[in-house]
């Protein structure tokens, strides 16, 4: 069985994870996808582990001169953009109602959703997974799946900095598959304003924190992201 953190009405608070000690962290730059258990003492490690610092940190440098490349959105297909520092696979959601399914290696992220008659089209939503070693401010390893707001109607702008949103979600399922049996797994949604909606009413999740879900408009405000985050300790 996969191990899990504790999550009480929507809010993460410190803990420890088996033997692990945690504290809830604000990362990079953006708000959306900050809230992430990481160790409160993140040490770099000398030999294979230094090497795959090197490696991880010269792609996500290529990787941001790719994405300072790119313009509007043209059409959903799959592209890369930095979230909270790391290159996520994502996919626009175009559509008032559908699922959409993106992979990152064997990290499987599966969505199922449907807007509200209010949706503005201007308002856009990606879905996405990463699976890798984060190197923005620290060295340690993520699994991830999340259903974010763009800040703007470019790329490069899904995963940076907001704090506003326009879109009700009538629904939506969010599953996780592929994960390592020892990543431990948080779920979280934020709403408009970057505000933590109860957990129970606005929103539910299983008892291994593989699903996330919202049924029936129990959400009542316009969402920002909602996402299932991992940490795997021993891959640090």
């Amino acid at each position: 069985m996969n191990r899990s953190s504790n999550v009480k009405d929507g809010l993460l608070s410190e803990g420890q994870l088996g033997s692990k000690p945690i504290s809830v962290h604000r990362l990079g730059t953006g708000n959306i996808t900050e809230r992430l258990y990481k160790p409160s003492n993140v040490v770099f490690k000398e030999g294979n582990s230094s090497m795959a610092l090197k490696a991880a940190e010269e792609k996500s440098s290529k990787i941001k001169t790719l994405i300072n490349q790119t313009t509007d959105f043209k059409k959903n297909d799959f592209f890369t953009s930095l979230v909270n520092g790391d290159p996520f696979t994502l996919q626009l959601l175009i559509k008032s109602q559908d699922t959409a399914t993106v992979a990152y290696g064997d990290l499987i992220c599966a969505l199922n959703y449907s807007l509200t008659d209010t949706w503005q089209k201007g308002d856009w939503y990606a879905f996405g997974a990463f699976s890798g070693l984060h190197v923005e401010n620290g060295q340690y390893f993520v699994q991830a799946c999340v259903l974010l707001r763009c800040a703007s109607a470019q790329r490069s702008k899904c995963g940076a900095e907001t704090s506003e949103a326009y879109t009700h979600f009538k629904e939506f399922s969010l599953d996780m598959k592929g994960y390592s049996k020892d990543t431990f797994l948080t779920p979280e949604i934020l709403s408009e304003g970057d505000n933590l909606p109860k957990k129970g009413l606005a929103w539910d999740t299983n008892r291994s924190f593989d699903k996330l879900w919202s049924n029936a408009g129990s959400l009542k405000d316009p969402l920002l992201m909602a996402g299932i985050y991992g940490r795997l300790y021993e891959k640090d």
